[in-house]
């Protein structure tokens, strides 16, 4: 035994003596073990002192312009080779002598304009190279009978022809990378040699036909042919096909013959093309197809999905009319988008069928009705999309069955002065997200109705971005007890003593707070601009009365709690003339009544002292309910403490062999905005042309996405 100990310690001492020869780090290098990273460095030339065991050599991002004098022969363990982001414009024959044990060569995004044949040829072990970013032409001879390379990148540079010595004897290519080049002709034996390819991009070359290209690649499952101004769905594709790409092509039109050869399609994509009509039935045969993506093309029917489709997306083309018997294999659907279309009509019947859908996105369309009951059939449903509607009619049970609902977005949505009919929110028993984004008139009612603010008990995160909301109401913690999350940036907010507890919780806990350093005061003059977080309390202005803007010739004059000002060229006002009774007679309707007798009509001072009197009620009320919550959670911290030590002190007297951690989740609590009173602002954008039209190129629809859990509609 002690001769096999003598023997493992003589081994180990030598490999050290072996692998430790010209182990200092060359200078500005960062040396780990066998890892060398000389990247970023100016470099023009290869450092010398790395050791004969380096494994790992980065020398991206430097100034190299050529690989003289071999500087590689004498690493000979060397595995992985970085020369990216350098200005080598040539590769010689002998550049990577010695290199017998290297896997992965990266020289992209050089100047490489010529590799001689045969470069790559004493790489024997070689897996990868990466050759992308550079200014290659022609490849024929450059990578023939490399039989051990595994992946290739040839994009990004300027091939234009690929013929069949591009890939000779190259059999086992599995990866290879042909996008962003100028390749307009390919020979139709270009891949035979290539037999066992599984995955082939060709994006972003105008080659234009690919029809038999791949007939002899027989496992080959991945097919990139975005934007190669293709105008006939491909022939000939390997029937193993699984994921195919055909975005931004000009493609007219697809039959159920020309797609269904290929059987195993999983994910299809054909967005963007110039597609008119599709055979009703063409997707039916795939049986495994599982997404299917046709959105910004021209056609005016909903295609049946195949009976195992998850995902159907045709966005933004010219479907005016949605039928139950477009569903008729749908069953297994979950997520079904239809945004920026023509449709005006649905109910209860158009979903009938699918029964397992879990994501409706309808943003986008003319649908003005939503009858109660509309979406009664999706009892799974989870996410639900109606962006940039415009509603004349919202029925109080439009949402009825929705009982599994976590995410309801309706932002950029216009309403009808009488369009809601009630409480939409009252089925809604699990709603965690609420988007209710640049929808003014929707978030105004919402947050000014009792009702709804108590169905939305269950709400942990809302949006109410750019809805020109202008102070905060305290009691919206009181009907949204769960609520964690709360975005409210682009709003209008009047910086007086109505903002004062939202500005001490903040202070008190910012860190609950999303985006607390973007919120800023749009009122009065003298702060807009200044955040929340740059002010003192004694900065917010008393609370401002509703004020009374009477405009002549551009002037105005107005009524605060401060001491009014008349600034008028003249007391003539159009055909009435201003008095100081009318003058009074204003104040009156702006002062709180129950401040003085009856008939009594209140000077200068008197409305100043019944306002510090009011401010100074509001802020020790204020006072208290901070008071209040700070006491209460620390009742509720001192609670949990107790109880979980009482707990582990049994756990210890019972010698349990294990250990219980109980968490308590944190749940943090932000406030937002409610309109009030406060002076007049611009109007809020209420105009499609104003927010962004649907029939625009412009998809608002996935703007500004409302992201959930610290995730289209």
């Amino acid at each position: 035994m002690y001769r096999c100990l003598l023997a493992c310690l003589i081994l180990i001492i030598c490999s050290h003596g072996y692998y430790g020869k010209q182990t200092v780090c060359p200078d500005n290098c960062l040396c780990d073990g066998r890892t060398y990273d000389c990247s970023d460095n100016d470099l023009s030339v290869i450092p010398s002192g790395i050791s004969i065991a380096a494994k790992s050599l980065d020398l991206q991002k430097n100034q190299i312009t050529e690989l003289s004098n071999h500087p590689f022969s004498k690493l000979r363990l060397l595995r992985i080779l970085n020369l990216g982001f350098n200005s080598l414009s040539q590769i010689n024959y002998n550049d990577f002598n010695g290199l017998v044990n290297l896997r992965t060569l990266d020289i992209s995004f050089n100047r490489i304009n010529t590799i001689h044949k045969n470069s790559f040829r004493n790489l024997n072990k070689i897996s990868d190279i990466v050759l992308r970013g550079n200014e290659l032409t022609n490849i024929d001879g450059i990578f023939t009978d490399m039989n051990g390379l595994v992946r290739l990148d040839l994009s990004n540079n300027q091939i234009d022809t690929i013929s069949s010595e591009s890939f000779r004897n190259m059999t086992n290519l599995r990866y290879l990378m042909l996008g962003s080049n100028r390749i307009t002709s390919i020979e139709v034996k270009a891949f035979n040699d290539n037999s066992l390819i599984t995955f082939i991009s060709l994006t972003g070359n105008p080659v234009i036909d690919v029809d038999g290209l791949f007939i002899k690649n027989n496992v080959l499952s991945f097919i990139e042919l975005t934007n190669c101004s293709l105008e006939t769905f491909p022939k000939g594709l390997p029937p193993m096909t699984r994921f195919l790409y055909l975005d931004q092509n000009n493609i007219r039109s697809i039959t159920k013959k020309e797609i269904e050869p290929v059987e195993s399609l999983v994910n299809l994509f054909i967005s963007e093309n110039e597609i008119q009509f599709i055979e009703r039935d063409a997707f039916t045969g795939l049986k495994s197809l599982q997404e299917l993506w046709i959105n910004f093309n021209g056609i005016t029917e909903v295609p049946i999905p195949p009976i195992n489709a998850k995902k159907l997306h045709i966005d933004n083309n010219n479907i005016a009319h949605v039928k139950k018997d477009d569903f008729q294999f749908g069953s297994k659907l979950e997520t079904l988008s239809i945004k920026n279309n023509q449709i005006s009509v649905i109910n209860a019947e158009t979903f009938e069928n699918l029964t397992n859908l879990m994501s409706l996105y309808l943003g986008g369309n003319n649908i003005n009705v939503l009858p109660d009951n509309a979406f009664k059939p999706l009892l799974l449903l989870k996410d639900l999309g109606l962006t940039g509607m415009d509603f004349n009619y919202l029925g109080k049970d439009v949402f009825n069955k929705l009982n599994n609902l976590e995410k309801l977005t309706l932002s950029y949505v216009l309403i009808g002065e009488n369009a809601l009919q009630g409480n939409i929110f009252k089925h809604l028993s699990n709603l965690r997200i609420l988007n209710l984004q640049e929808s003014p008139e929707l978030a105004s009612k919402v947050l000014e109705s009792e009702d709804m603010m108590k169905s939305l008990f269950t709400v942990e995160a809302i949006n109410l971005m750019d809805n020109n909301l202008k102070t905060v109401n305290s009691n919206i913690m009181k009907y949204l007890p769960r609520l964690h999350t709360i975005k409210f940036e682009r709003n209008q907010f009047h910086c007086d003593r109505r903002l004062l507890w939202l500005w001490k919780w903040i202070d008190m806990q910012k860190y609950k707070f999303e985006n607390a350093d973007s919120l800023q005061c749009f009122s009065p003059p003298q702060l807009r601009g200044n955040t929340f977080l740059s002010l003192k309390s004694d900065q917010f202005v008393p609370t401002t009365l509703k004020p009374v803007v009477l405009s002549t010739k551009g002037q105005f004059i107005s009524k605060t709690t401060q001491s009014p000002h008349v600034i008028l060229n003249s007391t003539n006002l159009g055909n009435e003339t201003l008095t100081f009774k009318k003058l009074n007679d204003t104040v009156n309707e702006n002062t709180d009544s129950s401040s003085f007798p009856p008939g009594y009509v209140p000077n200068q001072k008197d409305l100043v002292r019944s306002q510090n009197q009011q401010d100074k009620d509001y802020e020790e009320k204020i006072n208290k309910i901070l008071i209040i919550t700070v006491v209460t959670t620390l009742a509720v911290v001192l609670f949990a403490v107790i109880v979980t030590t009482v707990s582990c002190l049994k756990c210890n007297q019972k010698k349990d062999s294990y250990n219980r951690t109980d968490t308590f989740p944190d749940n943090d609590v932000t406030f937002y905005v409610i309109s009030d009173e406060a002076p007049p602002l611009p109007p809020p954008n209420t105009t499609r042309k104003d927010r962004g039209s649907v029939s625009s190129t412009r998809d608002i629809t996935n703007d500004n996405v409302f992201i959930i859990d610290n995730d289209s509609s």
